[in-house]
């Protein structure tokens, strides 16, 4: 993903005297900071593919609104806004990131009846537990903890 093309598609999502308030520091400027959204961009792309560790792509539909969420904050946090703004912005990207890392690495889960064995070194493996050690006269002396004289 190039960081031209994030930047095209942020400035078809927000509106160009939006962009001019988040890219710029000067109240009077009228045009947007174009350095500042590419760097902007560039970033959000960089945090989404670390976070998600997938390759951002513009075609792919699922990554672009996240990619501009990232866009947002990180102009947010350049222009040292207030830092409630910052905070809401970092969270919703940072959570769309997770929610959509999610999704791609689904958690491992199985549907086996069969449960990990507790076998600790020292013991009598699991499958030895429950027998019983029968004693000189053949009557059962019960579990038995070691194996002794058999």
């Amino acid at each position: 993903m190039s960081v031209a093309a994030l930047a095209a598609a942020v400035k078809v999502r927000i509106g160009d005297s939006r962009l001019v308030q988040m890219t710029n520091d000067d109240s009077t400027t009228t045009t947007v900071d174009d350095d500042v959204l590419n760097a902007a961009c560039a970033d959000a792309i960089g945090e989404f593919s670390r976070l998600v560790r997938v390759t951002a792509d513009t075609d792919n539909v699922a990554h672009i609104p996240i990619l501009i969420l990232g866009v947002q904050y990180f102009l947010e946090d350049y222009k040292s806004r207030d830092g409630n703004i910052v905070s809401g912005r970092s969270k919703r990207f940072y959570s769309a990131c997770k929610s959509f890392t999610s999704i791609v690495y689904a958690p491992m889960t199985t549907n086996s009846p069969l449960s990990p064995s507790t076998q600790r070194q020292g013991t009598r493996p699991d499958m030895d537990r429950n027998k019983k050690v029968w004693s000189p006269t053949g009557m059962s002396t019960g579990p038995a903890e070691t194996w002794g004289d058999c």
